[in-house]
């Protein structure tokens, strides 16, 4: 499997401007397996998180698929993204990651992405300098190309 998602940011780092991000309840759909369609055939690697430690299975709005992974058009506010993220070669859950496209104006330096991260307990969303820093590098509407 072939890394996917690799840019060439700084090193992720804690968030540190206040109100920027902050921990709530989780928004990620708690029935994302069912309600979101899956793009990626086997799990990959998800080298830009965590320096390769997970794999991954990719999930996205049905109707956002063909934009958001195949660059074709424009990603629509209310496009959901969930990464879902296991140990290498194992079946331990590791972190759910979520792009939500927002309207226009929500992060404009960030192509209004808001961000979910799921660890453990811990939840935090917002415009996460450590998401923003390598996705604003993505090829399309900061989102990078999954492979099967």
């Amino acid at each position: 499997m072939a890394p996917v998602g690799v840019s060439t940011a700084r090193s992720a780092s804690r968030q540190t401007r206040t109100g920027a991000a902050s921990e709530v309840a989780s928004k990620i759909p708690p029935n994302f397996r069912t309600t979101l369609t899956k793009v990626n055939g086997a799990r990959f690697v998800a080298q830009g998180h965590a320096g390769g430690r997970f794999e991954a299975n990719a999930y996205v709005t049905p109707t956002a698929k063909e934009a958001a992974f195949a660059f074709a058009g424009k990603v629509e506010p209310g496009t959901v993204l969930v990464l879902e993220e296991l140990e290498r070669g194992r079946e331990d859950a590791g972190p759910l990651l979520m792009m939500e496209k927002m309207p226009a104006g929500f992060a404009e330096g960030h192509g209004d992405w808001r961000y979910t991260v799921v660890d453990g307990n811990a939840v935090t969303t917002g415009p996460i300098d450590s998401c923003t820093g390598c996705h604003d590098e993505a090829p399309h509407d900061h989102v990078f190309r999954i492979g099967d």
